[in-house]
């Protein structure tokens, strides 16, 4: 069994040579297909519809490595103390969930470590045998705000086999197997959406105890999407904002007020010079990019 790991996972572990200003504090893995994901969403690189070469996720390259190779690196790296984390990406072929199960098991049952799967739609019965294996975190990414925009990019108007109940179901089945806090779903800021049905999505899903992962979209040459703008910086920041006041328990979408046209947040519940002082205060910390503990993936 192959595997892929991203170019600066694969520096740190020794694999390639890269001169980097960050190191990664995650190891980071994508299952390897030939043919890419049989799934086909709109924004991605590993779609079967996708043009671009299958080593590229987002702007990344994922060079491909022998799984067994990459797992003795892996356990002498973390006895080195050199990262806080795996994150193991699924995609979707015939046999993605039984190279999973191997893959977590082979690991973890050689060094336990914190591990996160990023997981595609699978049923209860598979999320109750990775945390047998000591996965401590999974991810199931619905990357669009609303049921009508995710049909569009990840579901049947996409072509591709996703759908929103589908997706709400597996997270929740996840929460009753991992619990709250060890659940996480990204979300993509750009895709259509306005900056209040974004805001809303996240307070729905911090309600339910599910960890948000936010990013920016960005359009990639070979994609469906290649040629869709990505949105503006001044949005963006309005909706890195919102979401690090909704996870902190400093504010909630109740208490915001919107633009009636554009759907832009006017007011964030708490005063304006209440807001700027956070900002100062925090050094900007809720601009960066956001996921699971110990992840510094840009």
């Amino acid at each position: 069994m192959n595997i892929r790991v991203s170019a600066g996972s694969a520096s740190l572990l020794g694999l390639q040579h890269l001169r980097m200003m960050h190191p990664p504090t995650t190891i980071h893995l994508l299952q390897f297909s030939a043919g890419g994901c049989n799934a086909s969403c709109a924004f991605c690189p590993q779609a079967r519809v996708s043009l671009v070469d299958k080593k590229q996720l987002s702007r990344v390259s994922w060079p491909e490595y022998p799984w067994l190779d990459v797992k003795d690196r892996i356990i002498a790296r973390w006895d080195e103390g050199a990262f806080a984390r795996v994150c193991l990406q699924t995609v979707v072929y015939p046999s993605c969930v039984p190279d999973l199960l191997q893959a977590t098991s082979e690991l973890l049952g050689a060094r336990p470590m914190p591990v996160s799967v990023a997981l595609v739609p699978v049923a209860r019965r598979v999320m109750e045998q990775l945390k047998t294996t000591g996965v401590d975190r999974v991810g199931i990414a619905i990357d669009a705000a609303t049921p009508e925009l995710f049909a569009r990019i990840k579901g049947c108007d996409a072509g591709g086999p996703y759908t929103w109940d589908g997706h709400m179901k597996a997270l929740h089945d996840a929460l009753g197997v991992f619990g709250k806090g060890h659940v996480s779903t990204h979300l993509i800021a750009g895709l259509g959406e306005t900056i209040k049905e974004m805001a809303w999505r996240m307070q729905d899903l911090h309600d339910d105890g599910i960890t948000i992962g936010l990013f920016s979209f960005t359009p990639i040459p070979g994609t469906k999407l290649q040629h869709e703008a990505p949105p503006s910086l001044a949005s963006y920041r309005q909706v890195q904002l919102a979401r690090y006041l909704i996870v902190n328990g400093i504010s909630r979408v109740d208490a915001f007020t919107f633009n009636p046209d554009t759907g832009a947040i006017t007011g964030w519940g708490i005063p304006r010079e209440q807001a700027i002082a956070l900002i100062r205060a925090r050094r900007g910390r809720m601009f960066e990019t956001s996921g699971c503990p110990g992840c510094n993936r840009p």
